[in-house]
């Protein structure tokens, strides 16, 4: 299927690296979307995402500290500015229009630096007004896995596998809700669970709401009987057709007294402990997946193969 080739999202953000990891005046390398990258903090702090090829003769761009924030090509010595135009030829006055670095646009959001693959975004990503406020508290955690990037995003609109692959007490599901947010190139899928807690003597209902943006990130929300409960951000990275490094942000915003606060970073560490745990439970099942197969989808399955769509557009 052509949803699951080596042909990824265009017009999307990637997430590359964790932010707090890249120092100013360093560059690391990234090899993803097919691509050599370097990511780079310049002295002011802003990121900059490049290839890591030179243009004159192909050399690999060496990673590590600048040199007077600038990268210098070791075959040749050409010098370039981050933002991909060639500073200085050590033998020759004039420079070529064309002796420029391919750049992307980079950004910082939820604790990684993101880059969008094309030349303008037609699209931000969604604001997570909790992350960085005051008593909020915030998981990274990345993942390698054995499986396509769009295996990854189809689990948002997958709600019969809970019980199955993750033995979620799941009473009921439905999807409640699915809609196109055109402001954001997005689609949003909200899923209502009845869950069965062994110490509550009700059920539970628990919403999930997942913000697919672009083709490669959802941003979503949990929340437990109407009340906000945790802040998600899932963030396949594309390492080639059959390998993905998933990037995940768990954020909890302050619910509990200020005398209970202390409480608030283990109960974020847990849940994001559960959720690598469910993750690695998926990676087992989409590691053996013929994902060349034609499908056959329940008419209750419909959400999948609307995220399916959602995605071939950005193709």
């Amino acid at each position: 299927m052509e949803l699951f080739s080596d042909r990824f999202p265009r017009e999307s953000w990637y997430a590359l690296t964790r932010a707090a990891a890249l120092r100013r005046g360093r560059s690391v390398a990234v090899d993803a979307l097919g691509l050599r990258l370097l990511v780079a903090r310049e002295d002011t702090g802003r990121v900059r995402v490049l290839e890591r090829i030179c243009p004159h003769m192909g050399a690999e761009l060496p990673v590590g500290r600048l040199r007077s924030g600038r990268i210098v090509c070791p075959f040749h010595g050409w010098s370039f500015a981050l933002d991909g135009s060639c500073a200085a030829i050590p033998y020759a006055e004039r420079i070529p229009a064309t002796a420029r670095i391919r750049s992307f646009p980079a950004e910082e959001h939820y604790g990684w630096v993101w880059m969008y693959t094309g030349d303008s975004p037609t699209h931000k990503l969604p604001d997570l007004s909790e992350y960085g406020a005051p008593g909020c508290v915030a998981r990274h955690s990345s993942i390698r896995l054995r499986a396509h990037m769009n295996q990854v995003l189809e689990n948002a609109a997958d709600p019969p596998h809970m019980s199955t692959v993750h033995r979620a007490p799941v009473l009921g599901s439905r999807v409640d809700e699915i809609r196109e947010i055109d402001v954001q190139d997005a689609l949003e899928i909200s899923v209502d669970y009845d869950m069965a807690f062994p110490w509550k003597r009700r059920s539970t209902r628990v919403r999930v709401t997942s913000r697919l943006v672009g083709a490669s990130v959802i941003v979503g929300t949990l929340e437990h009987d109407g009340a906000l409960g945790m802040r998600f951000v899932a963030a396949p990275l594309p390492i080639s057709a059959r390998e993905t490094l998933l990037h995940q942000t768990i954020v909890r915003p302050r619910r509990l007294p200020r005398a209970l606060g202390w409480l608030e970073a283990p109960l974020v560490s847990a849940f994001a402990q559960m959720v690598w745990h469910q993750t690695r439970a998926d990676r087992r099942v989409w590691a053996g997946q013929d994902l060349e197969r034609p499908r056959v989808l329940l008419p209750c399955e419909a959400p999948v193969a609307r995220i399916q769509r959602h995605i071939a557009r950005h193709l």
